[in-house]
């Protein structure tokens, strides 16, 4: 049986960047108090809009095997 969380609600916190080309927002939240091993579903919203739901598992509290994968964009080239 899974153990569920009560909901929480967040706040963000935004930056704003003004380029050449665009101004973008970067918004960030800080999740705390999770439990290890454990999954964790959220979505982001303005209270009558929102995201679909995301998805991620936190860390085991032993040493453990992990995989990751990294998507970037350096724009040099490569």
């Amino acid at each position: 049986m899974t153990r569920q969380e009560p909901q929480r609600q967040l706040p963000a916190a935004t930056t704003t960047l003004a380029t050449d080309l665009n101004t973008a927002h970067l918004h960030t939240a800080e999740f705390s108090g999770l439990v290890p091993d454990t999954l964790y579903a959220y979505r982001v919203g303005d209270g009558a809009n929102w995201s679909e739901w995301c998805h991620f598992r936190t860390a085991k509290d032993v040493p453990a095997p992990f995989t990751f994968l990294y998507f970037g964009d350096a724009q040099n080239d490569i």
